[in-house]
């Protein structure tokens, strides 16, 4: 019997002894006990239910990667008609480039620091010593520059201050090469293990990687 089905029945036997109960006190013991089981067994079949999708939802960090690119593409596809999309087009862009170098750096081995930052993480995917070329993301002022703009805005949308939130079509058009770059390198053309995401997620992340790499251009045009 399922333990569905055993709720089933003794939440019947409850009501038959409910039923019962006012012209026989005798019954009394089988509606406590039956009543109480019932309450015990649905949560039971509660809990496992809750535990059961929370292991369907768990998701890897390459799926979590792959779904933040689809989000900030589909953020830039939106984003010359409507403005609002821009902070979400900052904050995807942002998180995927962070998240992309925690995915290298963790399989290279390399012990990340708690609260690390979306700078930070990149900083040590450029250095040799964390990973070794080819692997070494390329990260020069520039391109720190126009990710770090990026950050600011980010930041300021996180975390408001009273003023209305605003990202120019500059840093947008600086940074966001920037983040694709760095997905790019570290997942797609040099990852540090050569099935660090499969292949479909490959074409999903490039495919959204363009659609970043298309509204710069737009935007600087």
């Amino acid at each position: 019997m399922t333990p569905e089905a055993a709720l089933c029945e003794t939440v019947v036997r409850a009501a038959r002894s409910a039923q019962a109960y006012p012209d026989d006190a005798a019954t009394a013991p089988w509606l406590v006990t039956a009543s109480v089981l019932a309450a015990q067994q649905a949560a039971a079949i509660a809990l496992r239910a809750a535990g059961t999708a929370k292991s369907r939802n768990r998701m890897t960090p390459e799926a979590a990667l792959c779904e933040t690119v689809v989000r900030a593409a589909r953020s830039a596809q939106a984003y010359p008609d409507d403005a609002a999309t821009a902070p979400w087009l900052v904050t995807a862009s942002v998180l995927a480039a962070q998240q992309a170098a925690a995915i290298a750096l963790r399989a290279a081995g390399d012990a990340i620091p708690a609260q690390s930052g979306a700078t930070e993480l990149l900083l040590r995917a450029a250095t040799k010593d964390r990973l070794p070329a080819p692997f070494t993301l390329p990260f020069g002022a520039a391109a720190r520059q126009g990710f770090d703009r990026l950050v600011e805005a980010r930041n300021s949308f996180m975390h408001p201050r009273g003023l209305t939130w605003f990202v120019s079509q500059e840093t947008l058009a600086r940074g966001l090469p920037v983040v694709s770059s760095v997905v790019r390198h570290l997942i797609l053309t040099q990852p540090v293990l050569a099935d660090l995401v499969a292949p479909k997620q490959q074409i999903q992340i490039e495919d959204a990687l363009q659609e970043l790499d298309a509204l710069a251009e737009f935007l600087e045009a």
